[in-house]
Formats: C-alpha cells, structure tokens, sequence
C-alpha cells in the first residue's frame, strides 16, 4: 500500500488494484447501500413466496374441481 495525498486527505493506495482503499464515509455508504439491495431482495424473495403459495391455492382448487368433473362423469356414465 501507498500512503498518498489526496486533496486534504491522506488516503491508502493499493497499486495492486490501481484503486485507493475506502475511507470511513465511503465505507458506511458502501454499507448502506448493501443493507439497501439485502432489503430489497428480501422484499422481492417475500413476493416471490407470495405468488407461489397463491399459484399453489390456485392449483388446488384446480385440482379439486377437475376431480369433481370427474365424479360428475362417472355418475352420469353410471346412469
């Protein structure tokens, strides 16, 4: 690491990278900012899950009414 000037500020290089090193108000906004995408794909798995259980309620009553069809047509096909 290099130890360089930037501005007012002493600040870490890494010439590995060719990038400096984050400082403390980088950092926390760096940290916000992922809290805020972890947010927002927690809240896209929720509505995920939503849809999913009101496709399978869907797919139940589906199947239930395809067995009464189908007790339907036996009676008839009985009579």
């Amino acid at each position: 690491l290099d130890l360089c000037l930037q501005g007012k500020d002493l600040r870490f290089f890494d010439p590995v990278r060719g990038r400096y090193l984050l400082n403390l108000e980088e950092t926390e906004a760096e940290l916000r900012a992922v809290r805020a995408e972890a947010r927002g794909a927690k809240e896209e798995t929720r509505a995920a899950k939503a849809e999913a259980r009101a496709a399978q309620t869907e797919i139940r009553a589906a199947e239930a009414r395809i067995a009464e069809l189908e007790r339907a047509l036996a009676e008839k096909e009985r009579d």
